[in-house]
């Protein structure tokens, strides 16, 4: 009796975000039809990796989700423009059958990916230009504080010579 395992790769076809589950099952069509219970956005088995022990799936899995961990979503979910073939494939081991079950990316068109990847480049600049203008106000707060100590001390300096002249 073997132990076969199957690690595997869920997409939901939520347009906004497109989770993707990295899991492991005996039975990858077994457990997406489970998954769909919970649901309300359709899921899509991607890819189906077998392996050759439980242990096996699990530690490939553990090491995958410790990769990703930064685009976790929550328990086995990361985000989909982040797991991408491209990324994923040199970290499975050697002797792995990979089976392609989308003509996908993965996990997302190019399309889609390009248009994430630039949200996140505006959004970096957009935090570039506030930090900018934080560093703008603080320096122009700065002057100003420098600028009404100089004024209080000319102004002080006035005061004690218009003394001086009056007595004399």
């Amino acid at each position: 009796m073997t132990d076969k395992c199957y690690l595997y790769f869920i997409k939901c076809l939520d347009k906004r975000i497109n989770p993707v589950k990295i899991g492991i099952s005996k039975n990858p069509e077994l457990r997406i039809e489970t998954l769909q219970v919970g649901c309300p956005y359709p899921l899509k088995l991607i890819v189906t990796i077998e392996c050759k022990s439980r242990g096996h799936a699990e530690n490939l899995e553990n090491q995958l989700h410790k990769v990703f961990r930064f685009a976790c979503l929550g328990g086995e979910w990361f985000k989909g423009d982040v797991i991408t073939l491209k990324r994923v494939e040199p970290l499975i081991a050697d002797g792995l059958v990979i089976e392609k079950r989308s003509k996908d990316i993965i996990f997302g068109n190019k399309k889609e990916q390009r248009i994430k990847r630039l949200q996140d480049q505006n959004y970096k600049l957009k935090k570039k230009i506030e930090q900018a203008e934080s560093n703008h106000k603080a320096e122009i707060e700065k002057l100003k504080a420098e600028f009404d100590a100089d004024l209080d001390a000319a102004l002080d300096t006035m005061t004690v010579n218009n003394s001086f002249l009056q007595d004399h």
